[in-house]
């Protein structure tokens, strides 16, 4: 990851970052890295994450253009957030209703949560998010990670259980 952002919540953590990766295991690979170096995540969530994008691929075409929402197993993780990163340019990722078919996500949603409850709460408000353009294009902006973290905030507040 080229940079990162955290903000702090009550349930959960919004990190913001940007990246070069250019395919999704290397951009995987270096998202989860750093959630197990910060302490969001215990050893083996790299590999469990990648792993489970090659199986059950994540890529979502939206009205505002595509995203891709990777998570792995909850037992690997030691701290909620949810990770909204940036490629520099957009990764090619195989889609969730079409895995033959791919979309070019233009902000990856990682979601590092240990809770069965907590998890689907969050997908389904990102649900909400996901089927409004303007709001995937507004989290697909260019921006540095601290400006991400408030256009995320802004974006999610009701999609997000506790976030800040």
């Amino acid at each position: 990851m080229r940079t990162a952002a955290v903000r702090q919540g009550p349930e959960l953590d919004l990190v913001a970052c940007t990246s070069a990766a250019a395919d999704p295991e290397s951009l995987l690979t270096e998202i989860g890295g750093w959630l197990t170096g910060n302490g969001y995540t215990r050893d083996g969530f790299t590999e469990a994450l990648t792993t489970r994008e090659r199986d059950h691929p994540t890529g979502i075409l939206t009205a505002g253009g595509g995203v891709a929402l990777p998570h792995a197993e909850p037992s690997l993780v030691a701290r909620p957030a949810l990770v909204v990163c940036r490629p520099e340019a957009p990764v090619e990722f195989r889609r969730m209703d079409a895995p033959g078919r791919t979309v070019e996500a233009g902000v990856v949603l990682v979601l590092v949560i240990a809770a069965p409850d907590q998890h689907m709460e969050l997908l389904s408000g990102l649900a909400g998010v996901l089927g409004d353009g303007d709001r995937v294009r507004a989290l697909a902006a260019p921006l540095e990670p601290e400006a991400m973290l408030d256009v995320a905030a802004g974006q999610l507040a009701d999609a997000l259980p506790g976030a800040p």
